[in-house]
C-alpha cells in the first residue's frame, strides 16, 4: 500500500512537471512550378535566360525546427527555438547554410518582456517586413529593389542579445546587439563587425506605424582604408479598411559616400474568407558612385487557404535593377521575372 502511494505521488509530480514544459516540432514546406526569366542589357554583352522548373521556397523558405518553453513560476518562463532550412525539391540543405542557420536561441520571458540569446531575426527585419505588402514572402520585390547597390541589411544576428518590450497602450519595441567577434583578424584589421538594431511600433485598431534602425560595422581589409558602417532606417505603416489593407514604407541606407532611398506601397484585398489578392510596387535610387542607379518592380499574388495549415498560391513579379558593370565603365540593367504556382504547408 505504501509503495502504491509513493508511486502515485511520483507520477502526479511527473505529470505536473510535464504540464509546465512543452517541446513542439514546427516547420514549413513550400513547393511550386515556376518559370524564371532574366535579361541583362547595357554596357556588358546582352545575356538572357528563361527556364521552367520545380522550385522550392518561392513563397516562403522551407524549414523544420523545434520550439519550446518551461514555466518557471511567478510569471517567468524559459523559451527556445531551433530552425533549419532545407530544399524541398531536392531534400538538400541550402548552399552554405549551417544546421540551425535560421534561428537558434534561448531566453527568459515574463512581465518585463523577453530576453533572447543566440541567433535570431533582428528587430530591424521585423520593422522592414511589418509594413510590406507581402510580409516576409520571398516573392516580394521590395527587398531586391530597396537593396540597390548597397545591399540588403543582415536579416539575422549571430552571437546576439535581443530584448523585446511588453506591449503598453499599443506601443512596443525591441533592440538587439550582436558581437562580431572578429577584431584584429587577418581578414579584418579593424574593430569587430558588431551589429545594432532596434524598432519602435504603435499598433492599435486599424492603424499600425513602425520605425526601424540598423547599423552594421563593415570589414576593414587594410589599415590604409577607413572602416565603414552600413546604416539603414525604415519607416512605414498599414491601415486596415476591412475591405482592403494598405501598406507603405520608406527606407534610406548609407555606406561611405553611397546612399540608397526606396519607397513601396501595396494593397491586400480579401476576396472571401479563404482567398485574397495582393499587389505591391517598389522603386529605389542609388547615388554616390560614378553612375546613379535605379530600380523598380511590382508583384501580383493570389492565395487560397485550403485549411489553417495548407495554402495554395500563384504569383507574378517583375523587377528592373541597375548595377555598375564589372569594369566600372558603364551601367547594366537586369530585368527579371517570376511566374509560379505552388502550395505551402505548415506543421
Amino acid at each position: 500500500m505504501k509503495k502504491s502511494l509513493i508511486t502515485l505521488a511520483v507520477l502526479a509530480t511527473s505529470g505536473a512537471a510535464m504540464a509546465q514544459s512543452s517541446v513542439q516540432l514546427i516547420g514549413r514546406i513550400d513547393a511550386s512550378l515556376a518559370r524564371h526569366t532574366s535579361e541583362v542589357t547595357g554596357y556588358s554583352p546582352v545575356a538572357s535566360l528563361s527556364q521552367t522548373q520545380l522550385d522550392d521556397s518561392n513563397m516562403q523558405t522551407s524549414y523544420w525546427g523545434m520550439t519550446g518553453s518551461e514555466d518557471l513560476g511567478g510569471g517567468l518562463k524559459t523559451n527556445f527555438t531551433l530552425m533549419s532550412a532545407f530544399n524541398v525539391d531536392t531534400g538538400s540543405a541550402p548552399a552554405g547554410n549551417t544546421l540551425f542557420e535560421r534561428e537558434a536561441h534561448v531566453g527568459l520571458a515574463g512581465g518585463f518582456g523577453e530576453v533572447m540569446l543566440g541567433r535570431f531575426y533582428t528587430p530591424y527585419h521585423d520593422a522592414s517586413t511589418a509594413d510590406e505588402m507581402t510580409g516576409d514572402m520571398n516573392y516580394s520585390v521590395w527587398f531586391p529593389v530597396s537593396s540597390l547597390s548597397i545591399g540588403r541589411n543582415e536579416l539575422r544576428s549571430s552571437n546576439g542579445i535581443r530584448y523585446n518590450t511588453p506591449v503598453y497602450n499599443g506601443f512596443s519595441g525591441a533592440a538587439s546587439y550582436a558581437f562580431g567577434e572578429n577584431k584584429n583578424t587577418a581578414a579584418n584589421v579593424g574593430n569587430a563587425t558588431d551589429q545594432v538594431t532596434m524598432n519602435v511600433k504603435y499598433d492599435t485598431g486599424p492603424l499600425m506605424l513602425i520605425y526601424g534602425h540598423d547599423q552594421e560595422k563593415q570589414m576593414q581589409a587594410s589599415l590604409a582604408t577607413a572602416q565603414d558602417t552600413k546604416k539603414f532606417d525604415t519607416f512605414g505603416g498599414t491601415y486596415d479598411f476591412g475591405i482592403a489593407k494598405l501598406y507603405a514604407s520608406y527606407q534610406k541606407s548609407t555606406l561611405a559616400l553611397q546612399k540608397t532611398t526606396a519607397e513601396q506601397f501595396g494593397v491586400d484585398v480579401p476576396v472571401s474568407a479563404a482567398a485574397k489578392i495582393q499587389f505591391g510596387y517598389a522603386k529605389g535610387k542609388n547615388t554616390g558612385q560614378a553612375f546613379d542607379l535605379n530600380a523598380d518592380g511590382f508583384v501580383l499574388a493570389g492565395t487560397y487557404d485550403l485549411s489553417k495549415r495548407t495554402q495554395l498560391y500563384a504569383v507574378y513579379n517583375s523587377t528592373k535593377i541597375d548595377s555598375v558593370d564589372a569594369s566600372n565603365l558603364g551601367v547594366d540593367t537586369t530585368k527579371a521575372s517570376l511566374l509560379a504556382a505552388g502550395v505551402r504547408h505548415l506543421f
